[in-house]
């Protein structure tokens, strides 16, 4: 009954609230949301909790309104239901940003949220060895992970080298190979660093070039020889250092530059070697033609006769030159004619110069032809009357005896000109430019010398003349007198006050003697009365080309010399010291 009773009474209660108009409250709406953040900015997996304050329309907090939390970037960050921030991984250079929003009821609030890049924790260069030739370029790789083993971009990395001079390397990681030698290329991002071990070689030598691979000289040219080395590809190397050899240093030697010169005569080898490879040059070189010999340098030769002549080439040292091709000519084919082979044939009378040519250098033989040569021999000590006949000569040979010998001819009919020499060798004498009478004195070998007498105007004339000889006991020539003297031959001489004195009073005597270019002599001058003193000058005596004192051993002189032209040479023997005279012996070899 009392429950009933209740019952009435609450309904009775609420039909009377509604008869009177009350009616029950109604839920605040929401009017907007507040998120709270202690921080904005977060690391790798860092966290932060999110606070959302939902209001409503009068500004009062709503309390129990359920919210709701989404993230624009679930890889920047992620959000709880509850609003827990965690950080995700950023693998790029820069900072990325997530917004981050709370929703409720229609209303929201957003909060923006930046992570900082993940930290670099591997650093992987492409290699950890390289080798390059120099003048090579490599670029080099690099990867960068983080702890969770996901690639990194957008990092900055520095790369440098430890021998910048031997390998270097941009802030791109390109690799230069400049010289030899070995250096490391560092890398380094984030404090994190890994190296690459760089060695640097020279490009090989593939092949060597020497240009010009042969070539002709003449003793004492030159020949700048080049090298070119090159690699497989057939690229040009420079800045190698190359040996230069000679493998015949007595025909061409050759300086560390390669500058060739020619020493003898031969074919020479030239050697280049560079790491290994090498190359050789031909070089063939020929003697310098310095004088030309003719032989017999003298001749008389009867009409219709023939003679055969040779000539050969020397080089400076005397040398015979074999392979030259001689060029004969005559200066009086009315005379004398000569063949491409040097065979001379007499077809008049006179003089002939027969001159063999062998590049551009020359010598003569002095031809002396007539038609009759009575051949008679005479004996030191006799004079005799005879004719000369067709401007000829007459030929006497005389039986051995070293001595002095003083020849004379004397004629009134022609121009005398007396020669004398060794037979089968060199004549020479001397000449009037008018008749009358020409004498000669001269020192004679041991063997047969031979004199010829003819016309010096060379118009072959007649007529009689006479010819006396005599040998010479003791030294009758004074100053001013000439003396010849053949090679081979000696004789005793007087220093004496009949003979020429120098300007300081030194007594001296002149000898003349021919010789041919590129002969070798030695003359010897020998005294126990002064002190012997030499001089040897051109034939005009002007020019001194040698001069002794006491080479001979003690106060006595020699010379020795070899000559450059062929000619009239003279010999001046005198004491060394002012006014002495005395005994010596004048002695000339070849």
């Amino acid at each position: 009954m009392r429950s009933l009773v209740t019952r009435l009474i609450t309904t009775c209660a609420l039909l009377l609230v509604a008869c009177t108009g009350d009616k029950a409250t109604a839920p605040e709406l929401v009017g907007g949301v507040a998120i709270t953040s202690s921080s904005t900015t977060l690391q790798y997996g860092q966290t932060v909790q999110l606070v959302a304050t939902v209001v409503g329309a009068s500004g009062n907090a709503l309390n129990g309104r359920p919210v709701t939390w989404t993230s624009s970037n679930d890889n920047v960050a992620t959000v709880s239901p509850s609003g827990l921030v965690t950080a995700g991984a950023v693998r790029g250079g820069t900072a990325e940003t997530a917004i981050i929003t709370a929703a409720a009821e229609g209303r929201s609030a957003h909060v923006s949220l930046s992570v900082a890049p993940i930290p670099v924790t591997t650093i992987t260069p492409s290699t950890g060895q390289l080798s390059l030739y120099v003048g090579q370029v490599l670029q080099l790789g690099v990867a960068l992970k983080d702890a969770t083993g996901g690639s990194l971009t957008g990092r900055s990395v520095t790369w440098s080298s430890t021998a910048p001079a031997i390998a270097s390397v941009d802030n791109q990681g390109l690799v230069t190979a400049i010289a030899p030698g070995t250096s490391t290329i560092t890398l380094t991002a984030e404090n994190k660093t890994a190296s690459v071990n760089v060695t640097i070689a020279l490009v090989p030598i593939s092949t060597i070039q020497l240009t010009p691979e042969t070539s002709t000289l003449l003793v004492g040219q030159t020949q700048q020889l080049a090298v070119t080395l090159k690699d497989s590809a057939g690229g040009v190397l420079t800045g190698r250092s190359v040996a230069w050899t000679s493998v015949t240093p007595t025909i061409a030697i050759v300086t560390n530059t390669g500058l060739v010169t020619a020493v003898s005569a031969g074919t020479a080898r030239i050697a280049v070697t560079a790491e290994g490879k090498s190359a050789t040059a031909t070089i063939t070189v020929n003697d310098v033609v310095a004088s030309v010999v003719v032989s017999p340098t003298a001749a008389y030769v009867q009409r219709g006769k023939t003679l055969q002549l040779s000539a050969s080439a020397r080089n400076a040292a005397g040398g015979i030159i074999l392979g030259k091709t001689v060029t004969w000519t005559t200066n009086a084919p009315t005379i004398a004619t000569v063949s491409s082979t040097g065979l001379v044939t007499v077809i008049g009378t006179g003089t002939a110069q027969i001159r063999a040519t062998i590049d551009n250098k020359n010598d003569v033989s002095w031809l002396t032809a007539w038609d009759t040569c009575q051949n008679e021999s005479f004996e030191i000590g006799e004079q005799r009357n005879t004719v000369l006949v067709n401007g000829g000569c007459d030929l006497w040979t005389a039986r051995p005896q070293a001595s002095v010998w003083r020849l004379t001819a004397s004629t009134t009919v022609f121009n005398p000109s007396l020669f004398f020499g060794v037979v089968g060798n060199e004549f020479w004498g001397w000449s009037r430019s008018s008749p009358g009478i020409v004498s000669m004195e001269v020192i004679v070998p041991l063997g047969p010398v031979g004199v010829g007498i003819f016309d010096g105007s060379y118009q072959s004339k007649n007529g009689s003349f006479t010819f006396a000889s005599s040998l010479v006991a003791t030294d009758t020539v004074s100053c001013g007198g000439s003396v010849g003297i053949l090679k081979n031959a000696s004789a005793p001489r007087i220093l004496g006050t009949r003979d020429c004195q120098t300007s300081s009073g030194n007594y001296f005597d002149t000898f003349w003697t021919l010789l041919n270019a590129g002969e070798s002599i030695t003359v010897t001058m020998k005294s126990a009365d002064f002190d012997a003193y030499l001089e040897l000058k051109t034939d005009n005596g002007s020019s001194i080309v040698a001069y002794d004192d006491d080479s001979a051993g003690g106060t006595n002189a020699r010379i020795r010399y070899v000559t450059t032209s062929r000619g009239f040479y003279q010999i001046v023997a005198r004491s060394f010291q002012s006014y002495r005279t005395g005994q010596y012996t004048i002695e000339l070899n070849p």
